[in-house]
């Protein structure tokens, strides 16, 4: 679909781009309206504009409905429910929040999305690899500085590091229960430095 949209007329840069910022700020948006984000291909839709020949926007689901696990006196959060944009959270319900979720990206966001297009990016249009790191990592950096009001550090690991949780963590019971794998120094794992 990439190198369909490139031959169509998208610029592969400016495409990849943002892609990165969508899913990476979507996953960040959801983290900082204590749902769990959630990036397999069948939870993520892209919207294109064909007719100015680029990125609309992004559809993405919340982690398997999870988010139906966060309840005050057993309702859902009004904020959660109705919120518009993040909300800044007291330290308490910062630490419900890091009781529910595993304060990670999701592993897909990078073995499923960015990745595949990076290595496209270099392979076929030449795209140098510095480049494309620095397009992923300010994707991070860019929301955060945008949301400056949002204290991430407590909703969210930012030490370059992401779980993968899949059929073989859960079958072969590796890392902590529900078995996650922590994979660590992708080289596109975006840091903040």
């Amino acid at each position: 679909l990439f190198e369909s949209l490139v031959e169509f007329g998208f610029d592969p840069v400016s495409l990849f781009k943002d892609i990165s910022d969508g899913i990476i700020s979507a996953q960040l948006h959801f983290i900082a309206i204590r749902w769990i984000p959630d990036a397999h291909t069948q939870n993520v839709a892209y919207l294109f504009d064909m007719k100015q020949k680029q990125f609309s926007g992004i559809l993405l689901k919340d982690s398997e409905c999870e988010k139906n696990k966060i309840i005050r006196g057993g309702k859902l959060a009004s904020s959660i429910l109705y919120s518009q944009s993040p909300v800044a959270q007291t330290r308490s319900e910062s630490n419900v929040r890091t009781v529910i979720s595993t304060l990670y990206f999701h592993h897909t966001i990078y073995t499923k999305h960015i990745e595949p297009l990076a290595c496209l990016l270099h392979n076929k249009y030449q795209i140098p690899i510095v480049d494309i790191q620095a397009i992923v990592h300010n994707s991070l950096n860019a929301w955060l500085k945008a949301n400056s009001n949002m204290d991430m550090h407590n909703k969210i690991d930012l030490t370059g590091r992401y779980y993968e949780r899949n059929l073989a963590c859960k079958t072969l019971q590796i890392g902590q229960p529900p078995y996650y794998r922590l994979l660590l120094n992708h080289k596109l794992l975006p840091s903040v430095h």
